[in-house]
């Protein structure tokens, strides 16, 4: 058996149990066999319900079908009366100049556009359909045109760097491929001399080639195609571009390619591309009442897995959809952090390795970032940067952009346990990070800690002000419990503490936290950088009563509905959640989804240029509706709107490597599921309002102990599975959709123009 068919064989098992309906869990501890779980959730229908659907053809990209496999990426419009647009992408296709060094890496180092199909038709075009098919990860659709008809399938296969688009022509009509190549210059400011020379243009061995020299340094970047014969009178069109990158000779590889697509059986290829979608979906679940965002947050998921892969390259603010944009790269001030939200608790942390692993391999120009005299134990990084992250962090003066991005780190570590990531990873980066505030404080007559003037992204620049300070403190106090954690005498502990102990209060006025001191909070501020202490560091937050007053007053002085941007809507609403106000959540999350920045495709735009960074933070939003676990504590429907009242979801992961499951009905928590990855402690709030709540732990009677607040601790050790139920016996234990009327299904759809 080949590896093909190994892969296919694997994920076959998956696939029937999804289909089937009730698939009990393998993992169910042995003893709970007296209250079975299983899982009835038919991927395929469910997945449908949410697909994105175009009753017309789509006009622009912001209408437009979506593909991607974490590499390329792949859209189709309608151009004109006769022609459709393939838009083809590749995320790491960028320049790489290093002068004029007084640019900034943005204009050096950013995207560079690839260029586009155009298919012709014969007769002109009266209309047709779209679809996104979310389970099987392909577009498909038909043209109609005055001389017959166009049956057409996209995909990015989940493997292979390949696009495949599948074309059957009916009646009279003929679709005819021809390539258009976008000049070669980054979109920010494009100038003459900084414009690569024209591609060359070349068919050898019956494939087509368009090969593009890069000015800076000799390298190229080669898009390759070749049209092949399909079943019956369908035909293929293969596309791959590759980019060697610092290396020259993309057009072998690209060949190569192409080649083994053509000799590959394409029902091989397209069955082991299905197994991976397939197998990607199911590791968690959610259902809610709400169904415009929970196929929202299912079109998402889509989303991420086309764009973000363990291996590939790091994701910008386009990802593999490449549009002309003024923002072609990399943001550290809010985008990139933001971005990887939503991967740990929706228990996809192999996604976070994007970031992580991209973090390691360029900290040498993080180093190199900051002034030469602090480089042997500090590190920073820039507002923005190429994938390369080589930019000094001083031409913005933000010092908290690094720490921030540790945060990210953190997460990694705490939703998994791995103290081998915190020891290597977090530990020494969040540590230099950190050395560079050491460097720069002030310490005044009264021995009180100051930051310099710096910049709080997108608003004020001023000493003290409350971005810096709120870095600062997080990343000292968690220098310390990593300390505490892995048993290590760092020399710095008493310096961190010195500095925890009489660093300046955070700057407050009558609006709550401010900007600085004697600086107004930023209303209308889409950054929310001067509240990081409240989210989502929690370094100040609800579990304090003393704090409640304080963090509702800057809340409510930022958090404007009508505020028009997407991810800023979705802050707020996490904001609301964090304090246990549902309704104030709900209200923000209906706010995101009416921005007018979210397109008909779910991408979103900011004044046209598209902002990946939105998708997590929306939903982060409805996870955080769902299911919190910062300040060590899980909380489980912590913040359920009444017009939610019924809710479920399955394995969602917490901090501490938990994952949890849970269900709602009539407005009340009906039971909850913990199972224990690595035996940390297990403090809950499972959400049972005021009635008496047992507890069943790999199904015996099991005590806990009540701490108060609604918070219990549960006697588990790691693999260990916990059952929180309210009455005398267990109710049953399924995880399912909740129901959706015909006329719910789709709310995300393209309609047809009267």
């Amino acid at each position: 058996m080949n590896s093909i068919q190994t892969l296919i064989a694997r994920f076959a098992v998956i696939f029937v149990l999804a289909f089937v309906g009730l698939a009990p869990l393998a993992k169910s501890a042995e003893g709970e066999a007296q209250t079975p779980f299983g899982v009835r959730v038919n991927w395929a229908d469910f997945l449908e319900r949410q697909d994105l659907v175009m009753d017309r053809l789509a006009e622009s990209y912001y209408e437009a079908p979506f593909v991607g496999n974490g590499l390329l990426g792949a859209m189709l419009w309608r151009e004109d009366g006769n022609r459709l647009h393939l838009e083809i992408g590749r995320t790491d296709v960028a320049d790489h100049r290093t002068e004029p060094a007084a640019l900034e890496a943005i204009t050096r180092k950013g995207r560079l556009p690839i260029g586009h199909f155009t298919l012709s038709t014969q007769g002109k075009i009266s209309g047709g359909t779209m679809r996104v098919r979310l389970y099987d990860a392909e577009a498909v659709g038909k043209i109609t045109t005055e001389k017959g008809e166009i049956q057409w399938r996209l995909l990015a296969h989940a493997r292979l760097p390949l696009i495949v688009m599948e074309v059957t022509a009916k009646g009279g009509e003929k679709g005819t491929w021809r390539w258009k190549p976008d000049v070669s210059v980054v979109p920010r400011n494009p100038s003459a001399d900084r414009t690569n020379p024209p591609p060359k243009i070349y068919e050898r061995d019956g494939m087509q080639f368009c090969l593009q020299k890069r000015t800076c340094d000799g390298s190229d970047y080669c898009t390759a195609w070749r049209e092949v014969p399909a079943e019956g009178n369908a035909r293929r069109l293969l596309v791959t571009v590759a980019d060697d990158w610092p290396k020259s000779g993309s057009e072998a590889t690209a060949a190569a390619a192409i080649a083994a697509g053509r000799q590959a059986d394409f029902a091989k290829l397209l069955a082991e591309h299905r197994a991976w979608w397939h197998a990607y979906y199911p590791a968690s679940f959610l259902s809610i009442p709400d169904a415009r965002m929970e196929a929202f947050y299912w079109i998402q998921m889509y989303k991420f897995g086309s764009s973000i892969r363990k291996g590939g390259p790091l994701c910008d603010v386009i990802g593999p959809w490449y549009k002309p944009t003024i923002w072609p790269a990399i943001w550290f001030n809010l985008n990139a952090q933001m971005l990887f939200w939503t991967f740990p608790g929706a228990n996809r942390l192999e996604m976070m390795e994007n970031l992580s692993d991209a973090i390691k391999k360029n900290e040498a120009n993080l180093i190199l970032a900051v002034p030469e005299k602090y480089r042997h134990d500090s590190a920073g990084i820039s507002r923005c940067t190429g994938a390369d992250f080589e930019e000094r962090f001083d031409r913005w003066n933000e010092y908290g952009n690094l720490t921030w991005l540790c945060h990210n780190l953190w997460l990694q570590y705490r939703y998994s346990m791995d103290e081998e990531f915190l020891r290597k990873r977090v530990y020494p980066l969040l540590r230099r990070a950190v050395n560079l505030y050491l460097h720069v404080l002030d310490k005044d007559p009264q021995g009180r800690y100051h930051t310099p003037r710096a910049h709080c992204p997108e608003s004020l620049t001023c000493a003290d002000n409350n971005y810096d300070l709120a870095s600062v403190r997080w990343g000292c106090e968690t220098l310390l419990k990593i300390c505490a954690r892995l048993k290590i005498d760092d020399e710095l502990i008493p310096k961190w503490k010195d500095v925890l102990e009489n660093l300046v209060e955070f700057p407050t006025d009558e609006n709550g936290y401010c900007g600085g001191p004697g600086v107004p909070a930023p209303k209308g501020h889409r950054h929310w950088t001067h509240l990081l202490m409240f989210y989502p560091y929690y370094t100040v937050n609800w579990d304090w009563p003393q704090h409640r007053g304080l963090l509702e007053r800057s809340w409510r002085y930022w958090a404007d509905p009508k505020m028009p941007n997407a991810w800023s809507q979705a802050v707020m609403s996490s904001m609301a959640s964090s304090m246990g106000r549902a309704e104030d959540a709900l209200l923000h999350l209906q706010a995101a989804l009416d921005s007018r920045n979210v397109s008909a495709n779910t991408m979103h735009t900011e004044g046209g240029n598209p902002c990946s960074e939105t998708h997590s933070g929306m939903c982060q939003m409805l996870l955080d509706m769902l299911l919190q676990s910062w300040g060590d504590r899980i909380r489980v429907f912590p913040a359920v709107p009444k017009a939610w009242p019924d809710a479920v979801f399955h394995d969602l992961r917490t901090e501490g490597a938990f994952l949890v499951s849970a269900a709602r009905n009539g407005g009340k928590t009906h039971w909850v599921r913990i199972e224990s990855l690595a035996g940390e402690p297990c403090r809950v709030v499972p959400g049972f309002e005021n009635a008496a709540v047992k507890l069943r732990v790999n199904g015996k009677p099991a005590k806990m102990i009540s701490l108060g607040d609604g918070v219990c601790e549960l006697p588990l050790v790691k693999g260990d599975i916990a059952l929180l139920f309210a009455g005398d016996r267990p109710p049953p234990l399924v995880v399912e959709p909740l129901p959706r009327k015909p006329e719910e299904r789709n709310p995300y759809r393209l309609k047809a123009q009267k």
